[in-house]
């Protein structure tokens, strides 16, 4: 009986694929648990990378989970990791590997490992969307909801929302009158003209029925152009970026 080399290397490919070993990562509390827990939402970009396999390369990857170089090494029998390098909103690259064993590239292990790598970048995409809560207002895309705890409590439909505007209001007024109608405006008043008022920085969310919303970002009363002012417009902005991309 002849066995042609396209069987061989299906029945080799074949038991490879049977003992491939991979490493099941749970996501737990918004984490990526690893050796060292990476919050989903700190995640800024997820790629898939191909590693040369070194000697002991696997154990310095899990144990210290940190960057290595990928590499475009010439095809054949050539022994790789596939991993998943994190790049974080502060910079950091982190690696994480897929499986425990070396693969040959291109053959039926490596693109199997290759699937599991974009199946699990995708879970983390889809973990980046779920519920952001914030002390100030819960972003439920899921369920298409937010829920406003500082301002005009309550919960609303993220499809109803049409516009949204980062405001300062001044801070004699909060609480006193309808939101947003006393803003400032580079240091200034529109009601009195008078000079470095104490402010809220917030958000008025304008509905699809013309209802006006109102989120409060700041804790305390702050003053126009301070550090803890300019915390607060980012943290606004922030806010606002997440409203606008699950609306």
């Amino acid at each position: 009986m002849i066995i042609s080399y396209d069987e061989i290397e299906r029945k080799h490919n074949t038991r490879r694929r049977s003992i491939m070993n991979y490493i099941q990562y749970e996501i737990k509390d918004g984490q990526l648990m690893t050796p060292k827990p990476i919050a989903i939402h700190d995640i800024k970009n997820l790629e898939v990378k191909i590693l040369p396999a070194k000697k002991d390369a696997f154990d310095t990857i899990l144990n210290s989970i940190a960057t290595m170089a990928s590499s475009s090494l010439a095809n054949g029998d050539e022994h790789v990791f596939v991993v998943i390098n994190i790049t974080l909103n502060s910079k950091e690259t982190i690696t994480l590997p897929i499986h425990k064993e070396y693969v040959v590239r291109n053959n039926l292990d490596y693109h199997d490992a290759v699937k599991q790598a974009r199946k699990l970048i995708e879970t983390l995409k889809r973990g980046k969307t779920m519920t952001k809560e914030f002390e100030n207002i819960v972003i439920d895309p899921k369920e298409r909801k937010f829920k406003i705890i500082d301002g005009t409590t309550g919960e609303y439909s993220l499809d109803d929302i049409d516009t949204i505007s980062i405001l300062n209001e001044q801070a004699s007024f909060k609480g006193k009158s309808e939101p947003f109608l006393h803003q400032v405006l580079g240091g200034i008043t529109f009601s009195s003209g008078a000079m470095e008022p104490q402010l809220y920085v917030g958000l008025q969310i304008k509905m699809k029925d013309g209802n006006k919303l109102a989120l409060y970002v700041s804790k305390k009363p702050v003053n126009f152009n301070s550090d803890i002012y300019h915390h607060d417009v980012k943290a606004a902005q922030n806010i606002k970026s997440l409203l606008n991309k699950a609306a």
